[in-house]
């Protein structure tokens, strides 16, 4: 369950409910997959964080558009590779996530995500 907390992780949206659903089934059971099911979550909503954040750029970027157009046009595009890049690093964290966890490392966590869960919450030691 815990692979799957993290493969539904790359659908926008969805993996936000199968992860939700994972964490609330497993809570009292199984603490490892609660575990991952929770860095799943927060992984998803760092990604949430970056795509409004590239969102409110571009926001400023339309603005900007006013003032000088040629400009604007450059960081517009720039914006929008760097979003694909944010993305494309996202779904290979999450498949190295669950590739890691089904290949039997269940105490595999995300670098800066497993710390901070691990942290702020002692049930999952």
């Amino acid at each position: 369950m815990a692979v799957l907390a993290y493969l539904f992780a790359i659908v926008p949206l969805w993996g936000v409910l199968a992860a939700f659903m994972i964490w609330m089934a497993y809570r009292d059971t199984n603490r490892k997959v609660v575990y991952h099911a929770h860095q799943a979550l927060s992984l998803h909503f760092l990604m949430l964080m970056v795509f409004v954040l590239f969102s409110i750029f571009l926001l400023v970027v339309r603005v900007l558009r006013m003032v000088d157009p040629r400009l604007a046009e450059w960081l517009s595009a720039g914006n929008y590779y760097a979003l694909i890049g944010a993305f494309v690093i996202y779904c290979l964290a999450c498949l190295l996530a669950a590739i890691k966890v089904l290949g039997g490392k269940a105490d595999f966590e995300i670098p800066l995500i497993g710390r901070i869960l691990k942290n702020s919450n002692n049930d999952y030691r």
